[in-house]
C-alpha cells in the first residue's frame, strides 16, 4: 500500500506539474502587447506669426489604429518585455514601430495626370520601472513609470523633401490586472503621457533647413491589453 500510495503522489505531480508562481515572483518575465484599446484625450497647440492654434482629439479604440497615433502618437499599439529582479519590482519597456506608405495620382479634366510618393515612419521606445502587488489569485495592479521616447519622419520620394521629428514624454499608467487563466492578465488602467520637450526639422527639395521647437503634446487615457507571465 506505501509503495501504491507514493505512485499516485507521483503521477499527480506529473500530471499537474509544478506550481504557478503569482505575478510579480522574483525571476519572472512578463511578456505583453499594449494600449490594443481604450480611450485617450490628447491636446497640441502651436505657436506662429499668425497666431496660436490648439488641437484636442477624443478617441474610442478597439484592436484598431487610433487617429490619436497622428498628433501624439502614445496610444499607438506596442509591444513589452519585463523583468522582476525581486518580488514585485519590475524593470522593461515597450516598443513600437509603424511604417506606411503613401501614394496618390491626380488626374484633371484638364491637362497632365501627376502622381507622388512618400513615406511615414514612426518608433517608440518607452523604458520604465513599476510594482506588481496582487488583491486576490485573480486581480492585482501593477503601476509604472517611465519615460517615452518618440522618433518620427515623413519624406516625399518626388521632390526629395522630408520632416523629422522627436518628443519626449513622462509616462505613468497603473493597469488593473484581470486574470481569467493562470499566469494570463487583461490589463485596464489609466495612462499619463505628459510631454517634456518635442522638436522638428524641415528640409525642401534644395536642401534648405529650418529648424521648429514645438509645444510637446499631452495625452491621458484607459488603455487595455494582454500580458502573459512567464
Amino acid at each position: 500500500m506505501k509503495h501504491l500510495g507514493l505512485g499516485f503522489l507521483a503521477a499527480s505531480v506529473l500530471v499537474s506539474g509544478p506550481a504557478l508562481a503569482d505575478p510579480g515572483e522574483a525571476g519572472q518575465l512578463a511578456l505583453g502587447a499594449e494600449r490594443l484599446m481604450g480611450f485617450s484625450h490628447s491636446r497640441h497647440s502651436s505657436e506662429s506669426e499668425f497666431g496660436e492654434q490648439s488641437s484636442t482629439y477624443n478617441n474610442l479604440t478597439l484592436l484598431a489604429n487610433p487617429m490619436a497615433g497622428f498628433v501624439t502618437a502614445y496610444s499607438i499599439p506596442r509591444v513589452a518585455l519585463d523583468y522582476f529582479p525581486t518580488q514585485g519590482v519590475s524593470i522593461g519597456g515597450a516598443i513600437s514601430y509603424t511604417r506606411v506608405g503613401i501614394s496618390s495620382k491626380l488626374e484633371p479634366n484638364m491637362g497632365e495626370s501627376t502622381e507622388s510618393s512618400g513615406t511615414l515612419s514612426m518608433f517608440i521606445f518607452s523604458p520604465r520601472v513599476g510594482y506588481a502587488a496582487m488583491f486576490s489569485e485573480s486581480v492585482g495592479i501593477w503601476p509604472r513609470a517611465g519615460i517615452t521616447y518618440l522618433k518620427s519622419s515623413t519624406s516625399d520620394d518626388d521632390d526629395e523633401s522630408k520632416s523629422e521629428g522627436s518628443a519626449v514624454a513622462l509616462s505613468i499608467e497603473a493597469p488593473l490586472l484581470f486574470m481569467p487563466v493562470d499566469n494570463v492578465a487583461i490589463t485596464l488602467g489609466p495612462t499619463i503621457d505628459y510631454g517634456l520637450s518635442a522638436s522638428g526639422e524641415d528640409t525642401d527639395s534644395e536642401g534648405n533647413t529650418t529648424e521648429d521647437d514645438d509645444n510637446p503634446a499631452h495625452e491621458f487615457g484607459v488603455q487595455g491589453g494582454i500580458v502573459v507571465f512567464l
